[in-house]
């Protein structure tokens, strides 16, 4: 055959296809039905020129396949060992030129050594039998052909053997050494020694597969199991080969013609060479040894020139591909037609080789092949059929691609798109099927053929790797103790959600739980929906685990941080209801006052930090919240984080994801970070950029089963259109398989199509538009299900679409279960959400906006009815966010209006309940703009208490410049001066927020003056002694029975007058102590006249401290009590300040350690009101409490840095700088003061307050301000009362040193102001006071023996009331008064008492300084 192409001058392409190739394309898909046989039967049928011989080779059968391995090449197999020597050494002796003895460029030493190494195969079957045994392992040496025998082993069917794993993995790793032997030798003699290149086999006269060794490594048992030298066993093999060369010498070689005994000879010859004696035929410890392949070469002698050396490259892909052919099929050879294609005229042949003539022939003969191939319509050239029996073989689809793409080389120039040009092509491919197993695998046909068209695309995943990489090892730096966060940002469509997913699949993965929320921007109004809803996961994963020990940990801990305040939680974290086995109906009166509503506001902001604490540091389990877009995050859930991150728990990770490009720098959340970092928080930035054109092509690849080189047409125009914007690659890719131009191939199995065609067509410009040509494209009905779902934003709940479907009579559920498959929409847990933000905006978007607000408004009306109907807080938001969506101006009915704006009340009420105030600001606001003209004369009541409402939420949410137009409208239209209470006290409140201190009270002395009770706004003394000599005539002979029994405040002025006095009671606290005195003489007459009302308490309370501050601490006492009974008996909510105040009476009637229970609970009893400032303060009071109690300062130290945490995640700076310098001051004692981190404020108070030198200094600078600061000592303290103590001390010593009469009064005024506290409160805790003071006056007097009976007396009483830091003062005293006075025995015994206190007490600064003071003193 070859002859006669070769004698043929007008020998074209296509004569030859037409006569040998073309009709078995045609008849190749009708026979496909009758198998191999049928196959083999139409190729002879319509092959005139087919011989007997051609037939024989057609036989596909594996008795026909082993009769093909003629003994010839076993031969030639023996002859190629044997001249290996003389080959390497041919090799080896080429020299250099001097100019290149530096190795050209590209080449490098491994090249040499790899060639090298190829040459070595004698040397390598005569290695070392000892060092064989002490590395475990043997090498074996076989032919490819003798390799395939033994891998396969003796399967009947052999397609078994070749589409195993193993198998397949061995092969394409031989496949890979040839490939690089052959790519080496050409880089290497390419560039210095271009006269060897004829070494390599390139005609059709040398079969390549019999020159092919593999050698293979063989464990040791299997070697000793042998019985003998690898080399005997291999020259045993050659003989019996030779001798039957030899017997055989001068028959045709023809499958056909070999008789069945020669057949059976030669097969048991062949299992011989296979089982060595000693081995057991085809065991399995054969086959794998045979398996591990360690490298594959070609090794023959010297060849005959190339034909045509310019296209010498292309005959090596197609020689090698005759040799993959073989070994991908088990041992099939390759058809004589497809190798005599190597031989015809214009194989390989090159367009600079022809006449123009001819090339303008052949251009228009075989053009249209190579577009076929463009198009994807896989014509696959002259080689494709024989191909086609691989893959009817079991060969993998992708290895029969390749096999074909090689062999198409034969065309020449005018081979198809997807033939090889370059080895190195065919060796990346290779190397990608062991790395990507998706690429050898190809595509999962039965699932394609069963998909729609719209859906055979997955979306594309683009590796992050380095991304990911980032935030993990921010993660694990945070789980080590460093403080970081991770911040995704990215345009729309860039990946953020997914690279997210993948960091949370890694974070469980290393055994972390990773929690998403996400934020919507048509529920943006609604605080906490992103937070919330990760949480709500947490909750989720307790309920899945239930019953296990950290599970079981983390619920106690729960239950016992959020207590019977867990409802107010369940309420926006519906899932934690089952955790703590609450239930979700739980109802909320509201607060107290309902004028500040800010502390209920502080109160839910407080839950969640706690929430979130309480689960990082009681799980063993890290916990990573991620919330995504929070672009559109509210400021309710930011000021959340803000504290959560402040804080800096070691098990808890935070990561965003926003879309930094629609962000201005002023954002709030920029604001956040900015904020959180300035505390020495690490933040890690991952900016996702679109992906570059060689990124594409990879993704492309991967997605579509297919190497990159075949896919990049294909991904440079899509790059070019998308600009790699990854969504928006992905939607253009699923449009194309729409439109018809990307489809899949069933016959080629694989994906195809044209690439004309695609650039002529008009692609969408922007993600946008390609999901609206899509969208359109579906059935009318998916299309409306997908504008209803975009209404509700993101996502919505099944049960409102399903309200949706029954009520309007539309259809949903099905049409988006249509779009489910389109991948458009998701349903997880009871919900649909889009699957990506802008396929919500797109369909959001092909909505007219005239029909949006009606739909709006529909969908609202229809849901608010059946959410009333079946009381489902859930549904009733929704349906309000529907109708607000909708606005006033889609309402027809006139009637409606009112209907919509009371639906917002009473929705915003329930918000209110839930101290959701931001969301019920916005419903009190829609309700509003529904009002009907004319409101205020037909629905006064409604619109009264919209405006009310909406300026309180107003004023809880910070949205104080909103407050002016709402009271002035109220106070426009309000009937009555009563109707015009409420929005006053919201107004000076917001006064007071503004620290507008003056203009607040001026108001409410204004109000209280219009409600009858009118004060003066400078009282005299005079006013103020007449105002507390009628109120004690009020109180003479009252008990606490009495006061009980009052019956509450009816008269609604009055209630109001309270209100008010409250009120500026607060603000006159700061600018006029006089009057706020006689504010709270005002409201317990009031009490005490009309009845009792919820201000009552904490009037009852003032007043206790203010009769104590007079002197009368017995009846301030009775007070306090009083007021604690009145808490009980109203049940109020907000107790914190209450409990409080009654503490600071308590303290100096009841032992000083008996009030850490009381302001333990003071404390909790603020948190459930919501007054977080209260909680602060007591707090800070315990803490000041436990150090004047004398409790070891390394437990107050431990509690005060606490405490310091708490108001600093509470963000309360006023407290702060008041802990700081006390912190500072335990620091000193303690001797850690280097630790403390202190800011500038606190510094500057320290640097004023005397206490920093207590017991460290005397001077006089340090007396001095003790009188000069006033209230400073007296706040730092917590109980003003205790200062007489350091006042004194220090007073009595100046006196000493100065001799100035005017220090020695100030001690005596000290030492009477604590006696008479001793006598009329508590003994315990003033008696060792008291005594210090007088030891030190007698001593000033010089009564040496009154001062040291004092002082020994001093020092027995403090130690009898366990105050061991008294103990510790009125030793050191003692000490310092023996010493002066001379007596210096009892004075050094008593130092050395006091350094001992001082240890035990914890004070080792204080005590290491005293001993150097003895040590200076006593030598």
């Amino acid at each position: 055959m070859s002859q006669a192409n070769n004698g043929n001058a007008d020998f074209t392409w296509a004569s030859f296809f037409d006569d040998e190739i073309q009709d078995d394309f045609d008849g190749f898909d009708g026979c496909m039905g009758g198998g191999v046989d049928g196959v083999e039967q139409r190729l002879l049928d319509d092959s005139p020129q087919a011989t007997e011989s051609d037939a024989a080779e057609l036989q596909f059968d594996p008795a026909a396949a082993e009769a093909d391995r003629d003994t010839d090449s076993w031969n030639r197999f023996d002859d190629s060992l044997e001249g290996i020597g003389e080959t390497a050494n041919t090799f080896r002796g080429v020299e250099l030129p001097e100019e290149a003895s530096e190795l050209p460029e590209g080449i490098s030493e491994q090249n040499v050594a790899n060639f090298d190494s190829v040459l070595n195969l004698k040397d390598d079957v005569k290695f070392d039998q000892q060092e064989a045994h002490a590395s475990h392992s043997q090498t074996s040496i076989l032919s490819l052909r003798q390799w395939i025998e033994r891998s396969t082993g003796e399967d009947e069917f052999i397609s078994t053997a070749i589409s195993s794993p193993a198998y397949i993995t061995s092969a394409i790793k031989i496949a890979i050494y040839l490939t690089t032997q052959i790519i080496d030798a050409e880089d290497l003699y390419e560039s210095v020694v271009h006269d060897k290149l004829d070494m390599l086999p390139l005609s059709a006269a040398h079969d390549w597969a019999e020159h092919v060794v593999v050698q293979c490594d063989v464990t040791q048992s299997s070697a000793e199991s042998n019985q003998g030298d690898i080399n005997a066993q291999v020259e045993e093999i050659l003989h019996q080969f030779e001798q039957q060369r030899i017997a055989r010498q001068g028959q045709v070689h023809d499958d056909a013609l070999v008789s069945e005994q020669d057949r059976a000879c030669r097969n048991g010859l062949e299992d011989v060479s296979k089982h060595p004696p000693g081995s057991t035929p085809n065991s399995d410890s054969c086959i794998k040894d045979c398996l591990d392949v360690k490298s594959a070469h070609i090794q023959c002698p010297a060849s005959d020139s190339p034909s045509n050396p310019e296209n010498a490259h292309m005959q090596r892909i197609f020689y090698l591909g005759l040799v993959f052919y073989e070994l991908f099929s088990g041992g099939q050879r390759p058809p004589s037609k497809l190798c005599a294609l190597a031989s015809s005229e214009r194989a390989f042949e090159s367009l600079s080789t022809k006449t123009a003539a001819q090339d303008s022939n052949a251009e228009d003969q075989f053009i249209g092949t190579n577009k076929r191939l463009q198009s994807g319509n896989q014509d696959g050239g002259p080689c494709r059929v024989y191909c086609e029996y691989l893959k009817m073989s079991n060969v993998k689809s992708s290895l029969c691609d390749l096999i074909l793409n090689m062999l198409n080389c034969v065309c020449g120039v005018f081979a198809g798109t997807d033939s090889y040009l370059q080895l190195r092509e065919v060796q990346f491919d290779l190397q990608l099927m062991l790395d990507k197993p998706k690429i050898l695998r190809g595509l999962n046909m039965d699932a394609l053929s069963s998909q729609s068209q719209g859906s055979q695309l997955d979306e594309i995943s683009v590796s992050r790797e380095q991304e990911v990489e980032s935030i993990l090892s921010c993660y694990r730096r945070c789980m080590s103790g460093s403080f970081e966060i991770a911040i995704i940002k990215g345009s729309s469509g860039s990946g953020k959600s997914y690279l997210a997913n993948i960091v949370g699949k890694s974070i469980a993965a290393e055994g972390g739980i990773f929690l998403l929320g996400k934020f919507d921007q048509v529920e943006q109004s609604r605080p906490f929906s992103g937070l919330t809803a990760a949480l709500d996961q947490y909750c989720a994963l307790l309920i899945d685990q239930l019953g296990s020990d950290w599970v079981n940990t983390v619920v106690d801990k729960l239950q016992s941080a959020l207590g019977r305040d867990a409802s107010y939680l369940i309420k926006i974290i519906p899932k934690l209801s089952a955790v703590l086995d609450q239930s979700t109906n739980t109802t909320h009166s509201p607060p107290d006052d309902q004028n500040n509503l800010g502390n209920a506001v502080q109160r839910i902001h407080y839950l969640l930090c706690l929430f979130v604490e309480t689960i990082s540091l009681s799980s063993t389990v890290a916990v990573t919240l991620c919330l995504d877009d929070v672009q559109w995050m509210d400021a309710a859930s930011i000021s959340v984080v803000r504290r959560v991150l402040a804080q800096g728990y070691n098990k808890f990770f935070f990561m965003a994801c926003c879309r930094h490009d629609e962000m201005s720098d002023t954002h709030p959340f920029w604001g956040m970070i900015e904020s959180v970092c300035a505390n020495g928080l690490l933040s890690v930035s991952v900016e996702l950029k679109n992906v570059d054109a060689n990124t594409l092509e990879n993704v492309i690849s991967d997605l579509l089963c297919l190497p990159p080189r075949l896919v990049k047409p294909l991904a440079g125009i899509v790059h070019r259109k998308t600009k790699g914007l990854p969504l928006f690659v992905s939607e253009m890719l699923r449009a194309l398989n729409r439109d018809g131009l990307l489809l899949v191939d069933l016959d080629g199995q694989r994906w195809v199509w044209d690439q004309d065609k695609i650039c002529a067509a008009k692609l969408p410009d922007n993600v946008a538009l390609c999901f609206t040509n899509g969208i359109a494209k579906l059935p009318d009905e998916v299309q409306v299900a997908l504008h209803t779902l975009s209404m509700f934003g993101s996502s919505a709940k099944s049960e409102c679409i399903k309200a949706l479907e029954t009520q309007l009579n539309i259809y949903l559920i099905k049409p988006l279960q249509i779009a489910t498959n389109e991948g458009l929409v998701s349903k997880v847990t009871g919900s649909y959400y889009f699957s990506h933000d802008l396929i919500q905006e797109t369909c959001y978007g092909m909505i007219q906006k005239q029909d949006r607000a009606l739909n709006h408004l529909t969908y609202g009306r229809c849901l608010s009815k059946l959410a009333l109907e079946s009381n489902n807080d859930d549904m009733m938001f929704t349906a309000a966010n529907q109708i607000n969506l909708g606005g006033p101006e889609a309402i027809t009915d006139a009637n409606e209006y009112i209907t919509m704006a009371s639906y917002n009340l009473m929705v915003g009420t329930k918000a209110v309940e839930m101290s959701d105030f931001a969301l019920a600001y916005e419903l009190f606001s829609s309700g509003i703009k529904f009002l009907p003209q004319q409101n205020w004369r037909y629905h006064y009541s409604e619109s009264l208490e919209l405006h009310e409402c909406a300026a309180r939420a107003a004023l809880a949410t910070g949205k104080i410049d909103d407050i002016p137009l709402l009271s002035d409208t109220v106070l426009k239209h309000a009937r009555c001066f009563d109707d015009e209470q409420n929005i006053h006290l919201i107004v000076m409140q917001s006064y007071l927020d503004r620290t507008r201190i003056n203009e607040a009270l001026e108001m409410g002395l204004g109000i209280l003056s219009q409600l009858g009770e009118g004060i003066s706004r400078n009282p005299t003394e005079n006013d103020f002694r007449q105002e507390v000599q009628r109120t004690q005539a009020m109180i003479a002979g009252l008990t606490e029975d009495a006061v009980l029994g009052y019956k509450p405040m009816i008269d609604k002025r009055k209630q109001a007058a309270m209100k008010i006095l409250a009120f500026i009671q607060r603000c006159s606290y700061f600018t006029s102590p006089l009057l706020n005195r006689y504010i709270i003489l005002k409201m317990v007459q009031l009490t005490m006249t009309h009845g009792l009302s919820k201000q009552s308490p904490i009037c009852l309370a003032l007043f206790g401290i203010l009769l104590s501050a007079m002197g009368n601490t017995p009846v301030g006492y009775r007070f306090s009590l009083l007021a604690m009974a009145l808490l009980n008996k109203l049940e109020l909510k907000d107790t914190g300040e209450v409990m409080y105040l009654i503490s600071r009476v308590k303290c100096l009637v009841e032992p000083l350690q008996a009030l850490n229970e009381l302001q333990t609970q003071a404390e909790l009893a603020s948190i459930s009101g919501g007054d977080i400032q209260a909680a602060c303060v007591n707090r800070a009071t315990r803490c000041l409490n436990n150090f004047w109690t004398g409790a070891k300062l390394a437990d107050v130290n431990k509690y005060s840095l606490e405490a310091i945490q708490f108001v600093k995640r509470q963000e309360y700076k006023a407290i702060l700088v008041q802990l700081m310098p006390f912190q500072w001051v335990l620091s000193v004692l303690i001797g850690n003061e280097a630790e403390v981190d202190l800011d500038a404020l606190a510094s500057e108070q320290i640097n004023k307050n005397p206490r920093a030198s207590l017991h460290l200094d005397g001077t006089k600078e340090c007396g001095e301000s003790f009188y000069e600061l006033e209230n400073i000592v007296g706040a730092l303290a917590g109980h003003e009362q205790y200062q007489s103590l350091p006042s004194g001390l220090a007073a009595f010593r100046l006196y000493r040193q100065t001799k100035d009469a005017l220090w020695l009064k100030r001690g005596q005024g000290c030492k009477e102001e604590m006696k008479a506290l001793s006598e009329q409160g508590c003994k315990w805790n003033f008696e060792q006071k008291v005594l210090m003071l007088v030891a030190e006056e007698s001593y000033c007097l010089g009564d040496y023996a009154a001062a040291e009976q004092s002082y020994k007396n001093a020092t027995a009483a403090a130690k009898n009331h366990k105050f061991l830091n008294d103990e510790c003062f009125a030793l050191e005293l003692a000490a310092n008064f023996y010493f002066e006075i001379g007596e210096s025995q009892s004075s050094l015994e008593h130092f050395r008492q006091a350094y001992a206190k001082y240890n035990e007490w914890g004070a080792h600064a204080k005590a290491n300084q005293l001993l150097q003071e003895i040590n200076k003193k006593f030598d």
